[in-house]
This record gives structure tokens, sequence and C-alpha cells, in this order.
């Protein structure tokens, strides 16, 4: 029975991970999308495409994050 239990705890607490993790996906996108705009400027690669990627990736992460808060606010 405490085995049981045990295995209880790691599967509730890792659905409390995933939920933590889903509800920052958002944020985590739009990291690498800052990530992408900085590392051409730091290296100095002389290309535009490095930028549009960079804001593409930003603005998929500002939607996710819109859209995931409203539907786990339900």
């Amino acid at each position: 029975m405490f085995i049981c239990m045990q295995k209880r705890l790691k599967f509730i607490k890792l659905i409390y991970t995933m939920d933590a993790f889903i509800k920052n996906i958002g944020a985590i996108i739009v990291l690498i999308g800052v990530a992408v705009l900085a590392i051409p400027q730091l290296c100095g690669f002389p290309s535009n495409s490095y930028l549009g990627i960079g804001v593409l990736i930003m603005i998929i992460g500002i939607i996710a994050t819109i859209v995931i808060g409203r539907v786990t606010e339900k």
C-alpha cells in the first residue's frame, strides 16, 4: 500500500509540474525569440532574416501566453 501511495504522489507531482510548465510556455517562447534576436546582434551577422524570425517567435509566444492564460483561467 505504501508503494502505491508513493506512485500516486509522484504522478500528482508530475501533473503539477506539467501544469506549471504549460502556464509558462508562452514566456519561454518569448525568451527564445529574444535569444534569436540577441545572438545575431552579438555575433555581427548582417542579415535581417534573423530579426524577422525572432520577432515572429516573440509574437507567437505572446499569443500563446494570452491563449493559455484564458484557457487555464476556467
